[in-house]
């Protein structure tokens, strides 16, 4: 079944002179959040090197890698598209994916209220604190503890500390495997491109420029 255009959106600025980390701040283009689901990826993380082509694929009111990608496998992509761009998209979508999957191993599950709570392990007292504690090192369940251990959250008692610390392991928000590197990132991204047509004697830095552009994108709007 073929998957009509999206209704048009508001007109993007067009890109003039902006750096594209200024162009994202105009369009509002939100910061990569590997532990959202892909599809709410901003297109801007993955074509930030092609404002032009970007600001097409808005004007379409395609803002997001889960629209972009059933454009891309519906008839209606000929309409925006060339098959050279139809190309270069679903290279960046699934390349785009596979770095989300790739730096989320050997990192745990973002804490935040919902966790904390159901953890048994904090009071009402210190629910509050806690929470803020875990926004401010972004849920990063290990330096919310380190947090707790520099006493960030005084007179929490240690048993507590203990027993959130366990309750996090037991329900794997803390990875047990070591986070993959930059060089790691971006060989399973050249593994996705060449899997998904990626031509050989590019792939390497294909991969290369798109991990660095995902990467960048987890500061941008913070």
């Amino acid at each position: 079944e073929e998957v009509g255009l999206p209704a048009a959106a508001p007109e993007p600025p067009p890109p003039g002179g902006l750096r594209p980390e200024e162009y994202a701040v105009r369009i509002g283009a939100l910061p990569v959040r590997p532990w959202e689901h892909p599809a709410g990826l901003h297109v801007f993380h993955f074509l930030r090197d092609d404002l032009d082509l970007l600001r097409r694929l808005l004007r379409a009111g395609v803002e997001r890698l889960g629209p972009l990608a059933s454009l891309l496998d519906s008839g209606e992509a000929t309409l925006i598209l060339t098959p050279d761009e139809r190309d270069l998209l679903h290279l960046r979508v699934e390349g785009a994916r596979a770095w989300i999957e790739a730096w989320r191993e050997g990192r745990g599950r973002p804490v935040d209220r919902e966790a904390l709570a159901a953890s048994g392990a904090i009071t009402p007292v210190f629910i509050d604190r806690l929470v803020e504690l875990a926004g401010e090192v972004d849920g990063d369940p290990r330096l919310l503890l380190h947090a707790m251990d520099a006493g960030a959250v005084p007179r929490f008692w240690g048993r507590n500390r203990q027993r959130l610390e366990e309750w996090l392991q037991e329900n794997d928000y803390l990875g047990d495997a070591e986070p993959l590197d930059t060089s790691g990132l971006e060989r399973r991204v050249a593994m996705a491109l060449t899997a998904h047509g990626a031509p050989a004697e590019s792939v390497l830095d294909r991969a290369a420029e798109l991990a660095r552009s995902m990467a960048a994108g987890l500061a941008v709007g913070r």
